[in-house]
């Protein structure tokens, strides 16, 4: 359907044809309920007010909402529900049911229409004091079997945004990702499709339980939760055999989905399938219920493993999603038939969870979740830890980006100062072991100034422009990390010997003494700290580079700028400076520095691909350790 939201019957046998009606008039006074009345064809609609005497709001346990209205050409009150189509089908009478009723809801709801069912019913012989303190469901109840006036069919398409983001976040960085919804089950299937959540030409398997198919219009209680200390979680995925289908999915259906095409699927098939991964599955609120209340560990793990649409869900129920699927699990209480049975603890998947909401429902999950996203400018953000005023999933990109490259500057900051005193630790060790004497405090305050300049400006990265399946380190103490500290101490003090080496064969060394002997030891060692202090950096690029962007200008203008200073330092004597020369420099001879320099960039490359080959064989290991886990 196209245009405004229409009220369409015309589909079905036994109703009358579809009437366009403009009834907004009459819609500005909330007080008032306008009815459009049967017309012919070609003569205009007419309205017909009634005065409202009572609102009874949307419930989510109900999943509708109704009014009571009076009509002075009817003997009694009217009551008008709206509300999910299988709920309000429950209050009809079975001859004003169309025998088509379902094909056409489930044709609608293929299409990512949104689908409310409007019923109505005669209160006779009510009082005004015992219409005041009615319920709905008492009211409904007094009404009895009512009439089935129309399907409202909505237009529910998805925001242009989300399938870029969510092709972003499942192909490039390697992201799961579900649809959480109260929506009926077709549709929000329809709707994942229609985002490239899930491949047009894949089957998923609804699990649903038959009170939504015998259209029950009474819920039953949630599924009650205690919050005691909650252990580690931890289990292993089991495959559900016949004994566990059998007494786990009673009172449960299973329909296979094909894109549009449904067909009954039998429950062991079905469950098989989920638990091996050959399937995606869906499963309603009420399904989900069912099977918590079996308290059947492996069944509800390879569930969740699978899961891309949970339709028709509470509040509450999806935060229990977020419970199950994280790291804190659920605890579920026992059944009330056995007054023995136990709290009974359900272990999540230890999986990192980011929900993104909208609304006043939504706020459960997003506390419940590891990471809580607010979308729009809803009542989301009270609960959220995040929030964006976009109405849509188009920020998740962007902020989970800024989120990865902030992370892996964080610990490449943390790693840059401690490789840098490392070594500095290490050219001060040689000096002393060299002539016995010390760094100047202008000398050391000098490569600290340069050092922690060269540290600020690497941490100044923009994040990557596109979202890549590497994840940052979230722990500094790593097998990893020790290794490249054991290979940039082994790498430095390698360098240090033979730079040392290379300073003893010269023959105007071997002929200085006293303070001059010192002052070339210390220039050289200083030369040395200075360049080294580009190790750590490479460090920080190297952890940097998947998440951030290549090298900045300010950076390379930077270490052109320290290589310079180093060069200049060494080249200009006591001739030069004796009144500035703080910081007791000795002139090298042009011969000897470059060849210094060139032993010094030798290390510098032999350090890269040390990096580099200790990265890889660390990957490689995770990548083997990962092969033999079921991913999530």
């Amino acid at each position: 359907m196209r245009g405004p939201p229409c009220i369409d019957m015309g589909r079905c046998e036994a109703c009358h044809a579809l009437t366009w009606v403009d009834v907004r008039p009459a819609l500005q006074d909330r007080n008032s309920v306008a009815l459009p009345l049967a017309t012919l064809d070609g003569q205009s609609a007419s309205l017909r007010t009634l005065r409202v005497l009572k609102r009874f709001e949307f419930d989510p346990a109900l999943t509708r909402s109704g009014v009571i209205a009076r009509d002075k050409s009817v003997n009694g009150a009217l009551l008008f529900v709206r509300g999910a189509p299988h709920k309000v089908v429950g209050l009809v009478k079975g001859g004003a049911l169309p025998s088509d009723f379902d094909q056409v809801v489930l044709e609608y709801a293929g299409q990512s229409f949104r689908l409310l069912a409007l019923a109505a019913g005669t209160l006779r012989r009510v009082t005004a004091e015992r219409l005041a303190s009615m319920s709905q469901q008492e009211a409904e109840a007094e009404c009895g079997h009512m009439d089935l006036l129309a399907l409202i069919v909505l237009s529910n398409s998805a925001h242009s945004a989300s399938r870029p983001a969510i092709t972003s976040l499942q192909e490039r960085g390697g992201i799961r990702t579900m649809m959480i919804t109260g929506d009926y089950q077709h549709t929000a299937i329809a709707v994942a499709r229609g985002v490239g959540m899930i491949a047009m030409d894949s089957q998923v398997v609804i699990m649903e339980a038959e009170s939504e198919r015998a259209g029950s219009a009474s819920a039953s209680a949630p599924v009650a939760q205690y919050t005691p200390p909650l252990p580690k979680p931890g289990s292993a995925l089991q495959h559900p055999g016949q004994k566990t289908v059998s007494s786990s999915c009673q009172h449960l259906m299973f329909t296979l989905d094909r894109g549009g095409v449904c067909e009954e699927v039998d429950p062991h098939t079905a469950i098989t399938s989920i638990a091996q991964g050959s399937m995606r599955c869906c499963v309603t609120g009420p399904a989900l219920q069912h099977i918590l209340q079996k308290a059947d560990a492996p069944l509800v793990e390879a569930v969740m493993r699978s899961l891309v649409v949970c339709a028709r869900m509470r509040s509450h129920q999806k935060a229990q999603v977020m419970d199950l699927l994280g790291r804190t699990g659920l605890y579920l209480s026992p059944d009330s038939g056995n007054k023995h049975a136990q709290p009974h603890y359900m272990p999540g998947l230890g999986v990192r969870c980011m929900y993104c909401g909208d609304g006043i429902n939504d706020l459960a999950a997003l506390a419940s979740a590891e990471a809580g996203m607010a979308v729009g400018a809803g009542h989301a953000s009270a609960a959220a830890c995040l929030a964006d005023s976009h109405p849509s999933i188009q920020g998740v990109v962007p902020m989970l980006r800024e989120a990865r490259a902030t992370q892996a500057v964080k610990m490449a900051a943390i790693k840059y100062m401690v490789v840098y005193e490392l070594f500095i630790s290490v050219a001060v060790n040689v000096l002393w072991s060299v002539k016995g004497i010390r760094f100047s405090v202008p000398q050391r305050s000098m490569i600290d100034v340069i050092a922690i300049t060269m540290g600020i400006v690497a941490t100044f990265k923009p994040a990557a422009e596109e979202l890549t399946k590497e994840r940052p380190p979230q722990q500094l103490s790593r097998h990893q990390n020790r290794a490249l500290v054991v290979v940039g101490v082994v790498v430095v003090s390698a360098m240090f010997w033979a730079t040392t080496s290379f300073l003893k064969h010269q023959a105007w060394f071997s002929e200085s003494t006293g303070d001059t002997a010192d002052e070339i030891a210390a220039t050289v060692i200083w030369l040395v700290a200075l360049n080294s202090a580009a190790l750590p950096m490479a460090t920080s690029a190297n952890d940097t580079r998947i998440f951030c962007s290549k090298y900045s200008k300010l950076e390379l203008i930077l270490i052109l700028a320290n290589t310079t200073f180093g060069v200049l330092c060494s080249l200009l004597g006591p001739s030069w400076f004796d009144a500035l020369n703080v910081f007791h420099f000795h002139h090298l001879p042009w011969a000897f520095l470059w060849r210094l320099y060139l032993l010094i960039c030798t290390f510098l490359v032999l350090y890269v691909i040390a990096l580099q080959s200790v990265k890889k064989v660390f990957d490689w290991c995770e990548r083997h350790l990962q092969n033999r886990v079921l991913p999530v």
